[in-house]
């Protein structure tokens, strides 16, 4: 098993990634809080399973440290500062990339197949996990024009996987999370 951390700039928010038995797992915490706890990313393709049985290849670290702006947005300038972490894994002649960034104010993965052309992807295995911790989560079922409101939902019924991003999560009393998918 292999740990592999990522800081955000000012060394509050923590990324974890984990690669153990070819399968690779992420979580977040702040300032020592779990705010996300661990949960599987992977892809199945028609033709290969890319989550389980991977091969790590490599491990790029980085910072991304930009400013950018947007017409019409409350902020005249926005900041993107981030440690990053891109670990490529191979199997079926195949490599998948997971990206990691930890910023000041939260966390983010994304899986990225190599390859040129088009390709199929049949599932994702990609989950998240809610820590034991948290004593309430906010969100609305799932449905077509996300137009409804924000209810407490049970931490238990989460499984049903009836529910849509965002979800809110109170963690503590200090500290809230806010889970996301773009």
């Amino acid at each position: 098993m292999s740990k592999h951390v990522v800081l955000s700039p000012d060394g509050r928010v923590e990324l974890l990634l984990t690669y153990a038995e070819g399968k690779v797992f992420y979580e977040v915490s702040r300032d020592g809080v779990l705010v996300a706890d661990r949960a599987p990313l992977g892809l199945v393709l028609p033709d290969c399973d890319l989550s389980e049985g991977l091969c790590l290849k490599d491990e790029v670290r980085d910072e991304i440290n930009e400013t950018y702006t947007i017409p019409a947005f409350k902020k005249a300038t926005c900041l993107n500062h981030a440690n990053t972490i891109a670990m490529s894994f191979t199997k079926c002649d195949r490599t998948l990339v997971v990206e990691g960034r930890a910023f000041d104010d939260g966390a983010a993965v994304r899986l990225v197949l190599m390859g040129e052309g088009k390709g199929e992807i049949d599932h994702e295995t990609t989950a998240f996990a809610v820590p034991e911790c948290a004593d309430t989560v906010y969100g609305m079922k799932w449905l077509c024009s996300y137009e409804d409101h924000y209810h407490p939902i049970p931490k238990e019924d989460l499984h049903q996987n009836i529910y849509a991003f965002p979800l809110l999560v109170h963690v503590n009393a200090k500290t809230w999370a806010l889970y996301a998918e773009a």
